[in-house]
């Protein structure tokens, strides 16, 4: 399923962005979307930044490619430093 990234133990978070044609090419940015770690994918997928993607509109992406969302990035940093705390 592409690149998966393990933001905490039980979390996998794959990175997504929307394919060509669903939007304009500024508006495709990598947005990290959380998985639940067993069981279908879910109908629609919530990034970390509040985006909501149908995964028949998203390609996954083997890493963060072209635009990041800087929101996705920004919430995604902050849970990391909450999940160090």
């Amino acid at each position: 399923m592409g690149n998966v990234i393990h933001a905490e133990p039980t979390d996998l978070i794959a990175v997504i962005r929307l394919r060509r044609g669903v939007v304009g090419e500024c508006k495709r940015v990598s947005h990290l979307v959380p998985l639940p770690a067993d069981g279908p994918i879910p109908d629609r997928l919530l990034a970390v930044c509040g985006e909501v993607i149908l995964p028949a509109q998203a390609e996954v992406l083997d890493g963060i490619a072209g635009m990041p969302c800087e929101a996705c990035l920004a919430r995604q940093a902050r849970r990391a430093c909450r999940a160090l705390r």
